[in-house]
């Protein structure tokens, strides 16, 4: 799942394109980072996504039952592959509190030290 301050449609391609791609090789866990290697949208230079908490859903709508197995839903939060370093010292928690990171806004510009937060 993913919410941004955006219209441009190309932020949920993205979304459906990973889930194919990465279909039984990726497990979509919280905290795990997907490099795009590409740019997202012609609106932004973010190339990169951070798995976290999926946005405006309470407890009980996180996991969806199906037939024979439970899908648990991830939010995709939109981030600079160059903040990875960042992302690996400071760790899930901080870089999600971090003064610089605004996970909606796909214009912000990209996270420099690890210092914030």
């Amino acid at each position: 799942m993913i919410s941004v301050e955006s219209t441009d449609r190309a932020w949920t391609y993205a979304i459906g394109y990973m889930a194919e791609q990465l279909r039984g090789d990726c497990p979509f866990c919280y905290g795990l980072t997907i490099n795009f290697r590409a740019e997202i949208s012609d609106e932004s230079k973010l190339d990169a996504f951070l798995i976290f908490g999926p946005p405006h859903l309470d407890a009980t709508q996180k996991s969806v039952e199906l037939d024979g197995f439970t899908c648990h839903i991830a939010g995709m939060w939109p981030m600079y592959s160059s903040e990875f370093d960042i992302y690996n010292e400071l760790g899930l928690e901080q870089f999600w509190h971090h003064d610089e990171w605004d996970p909606m806004n796909v214009t912000r510009p990209p996270i420099c030290s690890a210092a914030g937060g």
